[in-house]
Parts: C-alpha cells; structure tokens; sequence
C-alpha cells in the first residue's frame, strides 16, 4: 500500500523533521519555504490553497497571522508561488527597494529602546 498522500497527510506542526523558521534572522524564511515545498512534493500536495495552508502550518503563531493577511494568501487566483515571492520581498526586499518592512519594524523597535534623548540634540 502506498504511503498517504495530501494536505491532510502533512506532518503535524509538532512532528519531528518538520520546516522550521528562525525568526531572527530574515533569510532563512528562504530556507523555510525550501523545507515547505519539499514536504508538498513529497506529500503530493498540488493545490495551491492547500499549498499556501502548509507554508502557514509550520509557521509560529503570529508569523501565521500575519501571512493569513496577505493578498496573495487569501485570493484563490494566487499560486503558492505567488504567495512565496510575496513573503519573501516582505522579509528580504527585493532589487527595486532598498530596505524592507521588516528593516523598518527593526529601527523603530531599536529607537524606541534607546529613546531620542533630547530633541534639540535629535534634529541635528
């Protein structure tokens, strides 16, 4: 008997093996999403809305909150490859910007540790 095929046969989130993302460092999302399609080719997962469910299965909770906002997730004329290039200029830009959303998030979370200090000597 073949081994199960499909989204419902996909590992669980808590399973050994399964795609993991370290959230502190934006690159490996590239890695992350490697890992997912693996698992869909392995899994014969071919439909793009079970595609894009998978990549959010692994996912901590609040990266899949946001993900679940994109465009490119929730219209059903988008490909899992649509949604991946999405994710992807969001955590690592891509040649048109210089810096992504994610860059920005950074300096404010930094500035707002450090504080401006005094305001006269901030608009030097």
């Amino acid at each position: 008997m073949p081994p199960p095929t499909g989204f419902t046969a996909l590992p669980l989130h808590s399973d050994k093996g399964v795609p993991e993302w370290d959230e502190t460092d934006q690159f490996s999302v590239q890695s992350y999403f490697d890992d997912v399609e693996q698992l869909l080719t392995r899994y014969a997962v071919q439909d793009n809305t079970e595609q894009k469910r998978a990549a959010l299965l692994y996912a901590p909770a609040e990266i899949r909150r946001l993900w679940s906002t994109f465009a490119e997730y929730k219209e059903d004329t988008k490909t899992f490859a649509d949604f991946r290039a999405a994710v992807l200029k969001y955590y690592v830009g891509d040649d048109v910007n210089q810096f992504t959303l994610n860059d920005y998030h950074r300096l404010v979370q930094e500035q707002a540790r450090i504080g401006l200090g005094d305001y006269h000597e901030y608009l030097r």
